[in-house]
C-alpha cells in the first residue's frame, strides 16, 4: 500500500496516491516491496493500482536514475511470518534494550528480513532456497540474452572447476560478480 507520494516525482505526474495498492508492474504481480523493487528498476512502468476497490492502470515514466517518488507501507505485525522456537541461545533474547524495535521481531520472512536488516531464525531457508530457485527460473526462460548469459556463466564455472586446485575458492569475489551481472543487466536496458 502506498504510504508516501512526493510532490512533483514521477510518481505524483503518474496520479498516484497515498492509499493506492499497487498489484502490479509491467504485467508482474506484486508479492512485497522487494517485488516493488525489482520489477520497479525501468524508466517506464505500467502499474496496475487498486483504489477504492476499483482497477485502473497508470503509466509511470521517470527520468534514467531519477527517484520514483513513492514509498510503500511497512508490513502489519500479522503479516510477518514470527519464529515460535524458544531456543535458548537465541540471541535476539539476549539484545539490549533501547535498539530499534524492528530488532526485537523474532522475524522467521527472510524477505522482510531483507528489506528492513532484522536477524531471522533461518528455520526456513530451504523454502527460501526453492523460492529462489523458481524465480530464477523464471526470469531465465523469458529471457534468451539472460539465459545465454547463465549459460556462459555456468560454462566458464565448469571450466574453472576443472582447472581449480584442491582448497582453492569455487567463486570469483562478490565484488567482481556484482559488477559482472550489473554490468551486464546494464547492457540489455533499451536506449
Amino acid at each position: 500500500m502506498v504510504a508516501v507520494v512526493r510532490p512533483r516525482t514521477a510518481a505524483a505526474a503518474a496520479g498516484l496516491a497515498v492509499g493506492d495498492r499497487i498489484m502490479g508492474i509491467n504485467a508482474q504481480p506484486l508479492r512485497d516491496a522487494i517485488d516493488f523493487q525489482f520489477y520497479g528498476g525501468d524508466d517506464c512502468l505500467e502499474l496496475s493500482v487498486e483504489r477504492e476497490g476499483r482497477r485502473r492502470a497508470l503509466r509511470l515514466v521517470r527520468r534514467p536514475g531519477a527517484d520514483l517518488g513513492v514509498e510503500l507501507e511497512a508490513p502489519r505485525p500479522a503479516e510477518i511470518a514470527t519464529c515460535a522456537n524458544k531456543c535458548v541461545f537465541c540471541f535476539i533474547h539476549q539484545l539490549p534494550r533501547g535498539m530499534r524495535r524492528s530488532l526485537y521481531v523474532k522475524d522467521d520472512d527472510f524477505r522482510l528480513s531483507f528489506l528492513h536488516g532484522n536477524y531471522i531464525t533461518l528455520s526456513d531457508l530451504d523454502e527460501a532456497t526453492k523460492q529462489f530457485d523458481q524465480n530464477l527460473a523464471e526470469i531465465v526462460s523469458q529471457n534468451a540474452k539472460i539465459k545465454s548469459y547463465v549459460t556462459k556463466l555456468e560454462s566458464r564455472a565448469s571450466e574453472e572447476e576443472e582447472q581449480a586446485t584442491p582448497g582453492a575458492s569455487d567463486l570469483p569475489p562478490a565484488s567482481q560478480l556484482v559488477d559482472e551481472i550489473e554490468q551486464f543487466m546494464r547492457q540489455q536496458r533499451p536506449e
